[in-house]
């Protein structure tokens, strides 16, 4: 191959001998194709220590996302009170809980929203 292009020659031979690449045993010269060989071996090296590296990277950031939603959740209490089971709600919701927030009174929330639609302004 290197004869049929010798002005390659000079540059392949220049590439040898700065990797500092010895001719396979039984072979005088290094060929073209063992070193395509030994840059494939360092790819695909290289790509599965890269995709490993990826994953573990990702773990530790879905590790830390989850930590700081589980922070941001305890942070913001929810009380739960159970249902009357005779209640008519407890028919609508089927026996689950119903949520309330301690710092607003549902009340209070829907009298500034009747307020606010019957006289067209904020408060």
């Amino acid at each position: 191959m290197l004869t049929v292009f010798p002005c390659f020659s000079s540059s392949f031979q220049e590439t040898v001998t700065y990797f500092g690449l010895k001719p396979k045993s039984g072979e005088k010269d290094v060929s073209p194709n063992y070193i395509f060989m030994l840059w494939y071996e360092f790819c695909s090296d290289f790509k599965s220590t890269w995709n490993r590296e990826n994953k573990s990277i990702s773990k530790e950031r879905l590790k830390e996302a989850q930590k700081t939603v589980q922070k941001i959740t305890a942070e913001k209490k929810v009380e739960t009170k159970k249902i009357n089971e005779n209640s008519l709600k407890h028919g609508r919701l089927s026996g689950s809980e119903t949520f309330r927030t301690r710092d607003t009174d549902l009340r209070s929330v829907l009298t500034v929203f009747d307020i606010i639609r019957q006289t067209g302004r904020l408060v």
